[in-house]
């Protein structure tokens, strides 16, 4: 057995051998640091960050190799990281353009200057941790594209997936997110894999810089396409697609998408394409009613503008329809939009028409009148009739800025139209506008036809000298002048659908007067011949 003394000497040999590997030349390799670090590096030590979020180039390019080349350095140094196994360092967090940028003044230079990089080596974490730190640059720049965003979310849950090893759900996405510093609302994530799903017909038009508001109006109107279709064909995926791959080019115009959408529809359901447009609009229209009652509605899309600007006019309209109809010519403090509408032409009749008269006491409807259809006193009394329904269809006409269309009359029911000044702007490349277009178009035809002032020659002369007479006497003899300026008449059944069923596009008190118009054209008819109603006065 070994005394102590000699295990003493035996260990102290060992301490004083020096060396207890074999010599060689080779250095030891140094092992990367564990926490953050300052570092300078070659160009050459550093790669891109190969799962870079950003694929388009970005817009300030040559801008930012400007600035690097006047300054012969980077106002900001880079935040790299190494990824096990590899044996280059990477870009950590934003800077793969700066990095490309030096890359390319060293070769255009040779100046040193380029190649001498300080960085900010950070330890290597995940893959999910290094993507969400690149996507919270991107984000804070403000420039990347939305289409390159939603690849990059569908990368990161796919990384946190594979290293949580199961399957997360939008909400637990989402939250996940969160907690690592990168916020993302579920309905943006919604957005972003419906953009994946465009970016199948439309890659070009994406990659332009097509923003949400675009992204949320096709997919509404995809859904509402897909609903009128769904008892109508079987083949609306298919025409959507072929329409949408169709259109995709820098000039991507949904008014277009939608023209030649309707157009195909028609021809594969047998609906006319005009009858299509207006159903979708109708749809649409009710389905941002649906969303204010439930409070669901987003101030970025387009289309919602129209409900709030809608709601906001029609209590104006409200407030002052007792005072407007004791005006013979209401004014027009609640119109629509004053600065887009044109003054109508006013083309005088002393023979037939009052505009300069004021209606009697008894076409004022009283104070405490509600929006609710109560029986009426008989009042058969003509001239009374035909003042009220003057009054009555004023009132009704204001909302949609057509009240100086309207001519009072001492024969027929009161009242005659005139044409607009202007025609209605139907094929507005923005749809809201295009749509209440259209609703002042409909609600002209309506208010023409209830005039009943062509529906014989004998009538002609209460309105003759004006302008929309000589268009229907040029249309007959092959000139389309008529139809330019008011379109063709709508079906009956359009004008029920959006006008008198959408409460976005009529209120209560709206409804009211046009029933009480109707009620008193019917009584009218009822009590007086039609000679007497339409007789020619000197």
């Amino acid at each position: 057995m070994m005394s102590k003394e000699n295990k003493r000497k035996q260990v102290q040999g060992m301490l004083l051998e020096g060396d207890f590997g074999e010599h060689t030349e080779t250095p030891l390799v140094l092992s990367d640091p564990l926490t953050v670090t300052q570092m300078i590096l070659k160009l050459s030590d550093i790669k891109a960050y190969d799962k870079n979020p950003r694929k388009e180039i970005n817009p300030l390019y040559d801008e930012i190799k400007a600035s690097v080349l006047s300054n012969k350095r980077l106002n900001n140094n880079f935040n790299i990281t190494k990824r096990p196994g590899d044996d280059l360092f990477m870009i950590e967090s934003g800077g793969n353009t700066r990095l490309q940028i030096l890359n390319e003044l060293y070769n255009e230079t040779g100046d040193e200057a380029f190649n001498q990089v300080q960085c900010l080596f950070v330890p290597w974490s995940s893959e999910s941790n290094i993507l969400t730190s690149h996507l919270i640059e991107n984000e804070m720049r403000g420039d990347m594209t939305l289409i390159d965003k939603a690849y990059a979310v569908k990368n990161l849950k796919e990384e946190m997936e594979i290293e949580m090893g199961k399957a997360l759900s939008g909400r637990g996405f989402c939250d996940r997110s969160a907690k690592r510093g990168y916020k993302i609302s579920r309905r943006d994530f919604t957005r972003l894999n419906y953009a994946i799903e465009l970016d199948q017909m439309i890659p070009q038009t994406l990659r332009t810089g097509m923003g949400v508001r675009k992204i949320d109006e096709i997919k509404k109107l995809y859904q509402s396409y897909c609903d009128y279709c769904l008892d109508k064909t079987d083949r609306f995926e298919l025409i959507f697609i072929g329409v949408m791959s169709e259109h995709d080019d820098e000039g991507f115009k949904l008014k277009e998408v939608r023209s030649d959408l309707d157009e195909k529809l028609a021809v594969e359901t047998g609906i006319k394409s005009n009858y299509i447009f207006l159903e979708i609009q109708s749809m649409l229209v009710n389905s941002i009613s649906g969303q204010k009652e439930s409070g669901d509605v987003e101030p970025q899309t387009d289309m919602s503008s129209y409900g709030e600007s809608q709601s906001t006019q029609t209590s104006v309209a409200d407030q002052d329809n007792t005072q407007a109809i004791n005006n013979s010519h209401p004014e027009t403090n609640d119109d629509i939009d004053n600065k887009t509408q044109p003054a109508a032409t006013e083309k005088q009749s002393a023979r037939k028409t009052r505009e300069d008269k004021q209606p009697p006491a008894n076409a004022s409807i009283p104070q405490n009148e509600s929006t609710q259809l109560t029986p009426e006193l008989e009042d058969v009394d003509l001239i009374s009739l035909r003042n009220k329904n003057y009054a009555l269809i004023c009132n009704f006409a204001r909302p949609y800025q057509l009240e100086n269309v309207i001519h009072q009359l001492e024969t027929g029911f009161g009242f005659f139209i005139e044409c607009p000044e202007h025609e209605f702007d139907i094929d507005n490349s923005d749809e809201m506008t295009a749509f209440k277009s259209n609703i002042r178009n409909f609600t002209w035809w309506f208010m023409f036809g209830l005039s009943e002032q062509n529906l014989n020659v004998s009538r002609f002369d209460t309105w003759k000298h004006t302008e929309l007479f000589k268009l229907f006497y040029e249309q007959e003899r092959g000139s389309d002048c008529l139809s330019k300026r008011v379109n063709n008449p709508p079906e009956l059944r359009l004008f029920l659908a959006l006008l008198l069923q959408c409460t976005e596009t009529l209120s209560d008190k709206g409804f009211l007067y046009v029933f009480r118009l109707m009620e008193n054209i019917r009584k009218i008819k009822k009590h007086y011949p039609d000679k007497l109603i339409w007789e020619h006065q000197e």
